[in-house]
């Protein structure tokens, strides 16, 4: 049996030698061109039972086709050629951040792509992990720790195997939404209390009444309170309040509907 696959380096080929055989010739056809030999393996040369070559001279999207023939000095077979294969263009990263729920990343399509696998490097780690596979162009990782740094790539997938990881893995640390405890008045203005995020180093702090959107009015605070004094409040207005984590390059997403 002969299959072809894409993968990460480039094209795989792989056969198993026929009984008999001396050698082995592989011919490669790109486009509507013309075969033209790629390698020979002699029989004694192959170990096991089966043998493979990845061809890593290949282009995305190209329509490459392959042959195998096999030779002998009593016999040569027929050359059996192969399926044609398209070769699966690597995916770019265009989006990557914190939400509520994870890290949310998001890239381009590709043609002939029909799944997308998710690798994952975590902090310290040296080779990447698929976590998953997806058929949109978007995946939010829930299993994220807040306060970890991982490093993120995705590959095409078809029923041809898969494509090389993106043209631009992109690291990011994951920051858990600030737990809003209380919104408090008090004689200097109005307290909002919250809770602690593990990896953050200072918080932001946004304020919106029901006729203004989110506007930040507070940067960089240590600690998790903030008093919003009362000479930048309206009387009379009702405030809701909502809190962003930041290690000083990342930020967290923030609760979109706030506390009063």
């Amino acid at each position: 049996a002969t299959t072809i696959r894409n993968t990460f380096d480039g094209i795989e080929i792989a056969f198993v030698p026929s009984y008999g055989a001396e050698s082995f010739k592989v011919e490669k056809k790109i486009g509507s061109g013309e075969f033209a030999e790629l390698f020979t393996v002699n029989a004694a040369d192959i170990e096991g039972a089966q043998y493979s070559i990845v061809d890593k001279d290949v282009s995305a999207e190209g329509v490459y086709t392959y042959s195998v023939q096999a030779f002998s000095t009593e016999l040569n077979s027929v050359r059996r050629e192969l399926p044609s294969i398209t070769r699966l263009s690597n995916t770019t990263l265009t989006d990557w951040k914190n939400n509520q729920k994870g890290v949310e990343i998001s890239w381009n399509a590709v043609n002939n792509a029909t799944e997308y696998i998710i690798y994952r490097k975590s902090e310290g780690s040296a080779d990447f992990a698929e976590i998953a596979t997806v058929k949109a162009l978007k995946y939010v990782d829930t299993t994220a720790r807040s306060g970890y740094e991982y490093i993120y790539s995705v590959a095409a997938k078809n029923s041809s195997g898969h494509g090389d990881y993106a043209t631009n893995e992109k690291t990011i640390t994951f920051l858990n939404t600030p737990i809003i405890k209380s919104v408090a008045t008090i004689n200097e203005g109005i307290k909002t209390d919250w809770y602690q995020v593990n990896g953050a180093t200072s918080y932001n702090v946004y304020r919106k009444s029901a006729t203004e959107d989110w506007k930040k009015v507070a940067s960089n605070v240590e600690g998790t309170s903030f008093v919003n004094l009362e000479k930048d409040i309206e009387h009379g207005v009702e405030y809701s309040y909502t809190v962003e984590a930041t290690d000083g390059v990342y930020v967290s997403a923030k609760d979109s509907v706030g506390k009063q």
